[in-house]
């Protein structure tokens, strides 16, 4: 299910609306691709002098060390071990290229620093956008 922590007051962002719905529709769909049946998904929206910043966060498999590194990488897919989920390698390769073309950033980070240490690792991926002038 989806949980979310949104900041109020938000600026207006300077993006591409529809390019916006595909970067946040491909974190989503990882983020649910990834995740137990019953995983929490949480959306925190903030807000920066000049920025604001959106955290998609998951309760899922997490992303390898050695893997993390590349998965923005075009056709790379981290090994998940038996687990197998379809894709192509694409989805966060093409969102860091629209975040890219927006004057964004595109990070990640796993396993999530605020999940304990006696389940799944989780993945968190955090874009940083401009705000509108």
């Amino acid at each position: 299910y989806l949980v979310k922590d949104i900041a109020v007051g938000l600026p207006d962002l300077a993006v591409d609306p529809d390019r916006m719905g595909q970067v946040l529709g491909n974190l989503l769909d990882n983020a649910a691709k990834y995740s137990p049946d019953g995983g929490r998904t949480a959306v925190r929206v903030s807000a920066g002098r000049t920025d604001v910043s959106i955290a998609v966060a998951d309760e899922g498999v997490g992303i390898p060390p050695a893997d993390l590194p590349h998965v923005f990488d075009s056709f790379y897919r981290a090994r998940r071990g038996d687990r197998v989920a379809p894709g192509t390698g694409l989805g966060l390769a093409i969102a860091r290229g629209m975040v890219t073309a927006m004057d964004g950033t595109i990070t990640a980070i796993s396993p999530r620093p605020d999940l304990p240490r006696d389940g799944q690792p989780g993945t968190v991926l955090t874009l940083v956008l401009p705000a509108a002038p």
